[in-house]
C-alpha cells in the first residue's frame, strides 16, 4: 500500500463466527511501514478505530428484524434519490468507523422501517437517517415512502456568523 507517500504492508487476520442467524467477527489488522519516514497507522486510542473492524449481524428467523454493527458499505435509501451507495469508511486505513443499520418489517411485510447511524464513535454526531415504506391499501400495489437523512455535525467546525449583524427584537 502507498499511504501519504509512504510504503506499507498490511497484516490481517479475520476471525469469524457464522451461525444460521448470527454472524460475528473481528478483523485484527495492522500496517507496517516499509520506510523510516512512514507514520504509525496502528492507533487504537480512538473508539471508532477499535470498533471499525467489528462485524456483527443478527437476522430474525423470518427476516422481520435485522441488526448490523459494522462498516457501512453501499447503503441506498429511496432508490438512490435520498442516499446512494453511502459508505462510512473514508480515506482507508487512516479513518475507519463502525455504524449501525437496523431493518424492521411487519409480519405481512406491508410496512418496513430502515434506520442507520454512520458512527459509533460520534453517537451525538455523524450521518443518520430512516426510511419507512407502507402499503396504503391492501391488495393494491401502491406504496408510500418517507425518508429522512441528516448530518448532525455537518457545520460543527464553522463559526455561526450569519446572524451576527441582525438586531434581536
Amino acid at each position: 500500500y502507498t499511504i501519504q507517500d509512504a510504503q506499507y504492508t498490511r497484516i490481517s487476520v479475520l476471525s469469524m463466527y457464522k451461525g444460521n442467524r448470527l454472524q460475528f467477527g473481528y478483523e485484527f489488522e495492522g500496517f507496517v511501514g516499509l520506510s523510516d519516514d512512514a507514520s504509525n497507522l496502528n492507533d487504537f486510542s480512538i473508539l471508532s478505530r477499535i470498533l471499525a473492524p467489528i462485524s456483527f449481524d443478527y437476522q430474525s428467523k423470518q427476516d422481520l428484524f435485522r441488526f448490523s454493527l459494522a462498516r457501512i458499505q453501499n447503503l441506498t435509501f429511496g432508490y438512490g434519490m435520498l442516499l446512494k451507495r453511502y459508505t462510512n469508511t473514508v480515506s482507508y486505513p487512516l479513518k475507519q468507523n463502525a455504524g449501525i443499520i437496523m431493518n424492521l418489517k411487519s409480519d405481512a411485510q406491508n410496512y418496513t422501517l430502515d434506520l442507520f447511524h454512520s458512527s459509533i464513535g460520534q453517537i451525538d454526531g455523524g450521518l443518520m437517517g430512516f426510511y419507512a415504506t407502507a402499503q396504503t391499501i391492501p391488495m393494491v400495489p401502491l406504496w408510500v415512502s418517507l425518508g429522512y437523512v441528516t448530518d448532525m455535525n455537518q457545520f460543527s467546525n464553522l463559526s455561526d456568523d450569519i446572524w451576527t449583524n441582525v438586531e434581536k427584537r
